[in-house]
């Protein structure tokens, strides 16, 4: 197995570590798979996995500590709402004749 990077720099090495990600799940899920290969793919797949998060998290510039941001965030385009449409006005429902009415003749 190749050596996993200590950091990722840019969105080509991302795309390739997601790909090896892929193949480790599914030497995780291989039948074949020793119990001690399977443990083996599964520290190695955590390592990717946070690799990739702490990418994806600087490149969008959240941080799970305070101070780590060295620029701010990019504030993200909200589309203006619009007011939800008019609800359709109802009759009020017609009283049901009542069944005993003809009891009364």
């Amino acid at each position: 197995m190749a050596k996993i990077p200590d950091r990722i720099d840019n969105d080509d090495e991302f795309n390739e570590l997601c790909g090896r990600m892929v193949k480790c799940a599914q030497l995780i899920e291989d039948p074949l798979s020793t119990p001690s290969e399977v443990a083996t793919y599964n520290a190695a797949y955590d390592r990717m996995w946070r690799v990739c998060e702490d990418y994806r998290l600087r490149a969008s510039g959240v941080s799970f500590y305070p101070g780590e941001l060295t620029e701010p965030p990019k504030a993200v385009p909200v589309a203006p709402s619009q007011p939800p449409p008019p609800e359709p006005k109802q009759d009020p429902p017609k009283p049901k004749p009542s069944a005993s009415a003809w009891l009364d003749d």
